[in-house]
């Protein structure tokens, strides 16, 4: 199996934990597509409850460290350090922390135009999932983490120096989907 990378965007109370798992077409001489092979997302439920990233280690991250052989775990927010720290100590692999930047945003968005990066099936198509009744987002996704990524693929926006999640819409699986983007390219 080829080494993977796995990004996390580990939301607290407000936002989702993301985590994206993706590696590089192995096939020798074939195209160079950046195969997503893992999408999760985990959104606290407002005023209910805040997420454990401790569990989310030990039940989550950990499994998925071995089974898909990430060789690289990047999160690009300061509230990540704690579970790079136990990553690192525990698999002894390489972690690190990277803000992602305007021009990594349009390098892959780039590659979603290109079709130079494959995604896991969604459940609905693209239109249906823009047309999809949202008053109760983001939890109107749960247990479909790619339909939500393809909306916040539609739905973000480039102000010309950034870009930014759409109107009362969250941005969590395209970041970390971003980050292993930029590093498999890089």
């Amino acid at each position: 199996i080829e080494p993977a990378i796995m990004a996390l965007d580990a939301g607290y109370t407000a936002n989702s934990f993301s985590l994206t798992i993706g590696h590089r077409n192995p096939v020798k001489n074939a195209d160079k597509r950046i195969i997503i092979d893992v999408m999760i997302e985990i959104a606290p439920e407002k005023g209910k409850i805040v997420l454990s990233h401790t569990g989310i280690y030990k039940k989550i991250i950990k499994p998925l460290i071995d089974k898909f052989n990430v060789s690289v775990v990047l999160a690009d927010r300061w509230n990540s350090i704690k579970l790079l720290q136990d990553i690192e100590e525990e698999h002894r692999i390489t972690v690190g922390q990277y803000s992602l930047r305007y021009k990594d945003m349009i390098l892959v968005k780039n590659h979603i135009m290109d079709g130079t990066i494959l995604v896991p099936k969604a459940t609905k198509s693209l239109d249906e999932i823009i047309r999809e009744e949202q008053t109760k987002y983001p939890e109107c996704f749960r247990d479909r983490p790619v339909d939500h990524f393809l909306l916040q693929c539609a739905t973000i926006k480039d102000t010309g120096k950034e870009i930014v999640k759409g109107t009362k819409l969250t941005d969590d699986l395209w970041r970390s989907m971003a980050l292993v983007t930029t590093f498999l390219v890089n």
